[in-house]
């Protein structure tokens, strides 16, 4: 029965072994100490928590300053060592508190259920513990999607939020396609040649698992059996999977506070794309891009991302008025065509645009009418596009939409085609989608207006003359 295995557990294996590579580049090897711990204030010790009813390592420096800052690091047994550039910096102005979540580096480790939503009770008893009044919280990874979910559901306890290459917030299968076409599958043989084993044996696992059929990961994750059986009880493959499977769109809308992203311009394993979406579905946020760096700037580039840091929770970075500079439609051109064409980016505004067997074309904050696309593949950024009948039509075509708003009738008629939809506002007047031949739209973050109905999508869809949407 091999290759036949149920389509979503496929998916979410796959990308659970991706994830699992994403692990490799931050589990560092174990310091001989830590050395912040020298600093005023530091101390380090066991505390039994109740939620996975373990002892976690936590740390504390700085006990003399009044506000405190709560760090959450991301998958990987390094643990709380990712910050370690960053504590001296904060311990001179806050109250500093990290751990070694449960699952990782010294913490206790068992075959638990490691979910963002059990990984947020486990934090709400640690600052009820230690903290018990509002603290700033700054998540990496793993980590921003605890932080994330955190502030959703505790929103009085948090003033202020920093998420760094934040995980899991887009839906699967768009971040399987992206770290599909990214180089983490050459990157870490080629850096990383003593884990190369490691990961193969990850690989291994996840085709010895295939011979399972029809076993839905939540029902993996949600047995301890299973979990021990096909994931090994391992709090990384554990935590990983959990991960993946959690849909944020009914919590990163409720997050109020002011929040600084930072995001390494080159991450191999969480896009940049995931914090532009984040920039523009949060109402007081503001993205910071650090060129040239990958999946952890705390440790690629310590001066700038301390700075960043320190001058948000000090209030010298203001997210304010971060979404008032939006550009606006000039007057618009007759028509643009593209046609046998490659690698073009094009702005401005257009009543149509045409495309026309071209390939790796960005159309980036640009308005228009409406948007023909045949045979081809393009990328759109912050786009407008406010049609009549219909605002996009495609065929045989590969559309991703970054941000921006699409309306129509019928916001995207579609045959044959490949959509993967982001940070979006959708209106369709009578229909969101429709097509006679099948076309597959993955939905991350989207919010929806068609008739009686005003939500935020989160979703693989495949539209036909079977099905609209």
């Amino acid at each position: 029965m091999r290759h036949q295995l149920f389509f979503p557990v496929r998916i979410a294996q796959f990308f659970c072994l991706l994830m699992m590579v994403a692990a490799a580049f931050l589990s560092l090897p174990a310091l001989a100490s830590d050395s912040w711990l020298h600093l005023p204030g530091g101390s380090a010790s066991f505390v039994q928590e109740p939620v996975f009813n373990d002892r976690v390592f936590v740390y504390e420096v700085g006990k003399e300053h009044k506000f405190t800052v709560v760090l959450v690091h991301g998958l990987g047994n390094g643990g709380a060592r990712d910050w370690e550039h960053l504590i001296p910096v904060l311990a001179k102005r806050f109250h500093v508190i990290t751990f070694d979540l449960p699952g990782f580096g010294r913490s206790d480790k068992g075959n638990n259920l490691y979910s963002p939503a059990t990984y947020t009770e486990f934090l709400h008893f640690i600052t009820q513990k230690l903290v018990g009044r509002q603290f700033f919280l700054v998540g990496h990874s793993m980590g921003g999607a605890i932080a994330a979910r955190y502030t959703a559901t505790y929103p009085e306890d948090v003033a202020r939020l920093v998420l760094v290459d934040a995980a899991g917030i887009l839906h699967k299968v768009a971040f399987e396609k992206y770290l599909a076409g990214s180089a983490v599958d050459k990157q870490v043989p080629e850096v990383y040649e003593t884990m190369a084993s490691d990961v193969r044996s990850i690989i291994n696992f996840f085709i010895d698992a295939s011979e399972f059929v029809n076993i839905g990961p939540q029902l993996v994750l949600n047995t301890p059996p299973l979990r021990n059986t096909l994931l090994g009880g391992d709090p990384v493959k554990i935590a990983a999977l959990s991960l993946v499977l959690e849909d944020f769109s009914a919590i990163i809308p409720r997050i109020k506070q002011q929040t600084l992203l930072i995001w390494g311009e080159r991450d191999p394993v969480t896009p940049v794309r995931t914090g532009k979406v984040l920039d523009e579905i949060l109402p007081t946020a503001d993205l910071r891009i650090i060129p040239g760096v990958g999946h952890a700037p705390m440790r690629e580039a310590v001066e700038t991302f301390n700075k960043y840091v320190i001058d948000f929770l000090t209030g010298k970075l203001s997210v304010l008025d971060t979404h008032e500079n939006k550009a606006q439609a000039g007057a618009k051109e007759a028509m643009l065509s593209c046609n046998e064409q490659s690698n073009l980016v094009v702005d401005g505004s257009y009543t149509t645009i045409e495309i026309n067997d071209c390939k790796n074309i960005t159309l980036r904050n640009v308005f228009a009418d409406k948007l023909v696309v045949r045979n081809s593949i393009i990328d759109l950024e912050n786009v407008v596009i406010d049609g009549r009948d219909q605002g996009i039509n495609a065929v045989n075509s590969d559309v991703r939409i970054t941000n921006g708003r699409i309306s129509g009738d019928i916001a995207i008629y579609a045959d044959e085609s490949r959509f993967d939809i982001a940070g979006t506002k959708l209106v369709g007047r009578k229909l969101l989608a429709k097509g006679n031949l099948p076309s597959n739209f993955v939905f991350s973050l989207v919010y929806a207006e068609s008739p009686g109905q005003k939500r935020f999508l989160h979703d693989f869809i495949q539209i036909s003359t079977f099905k609209s949407l």
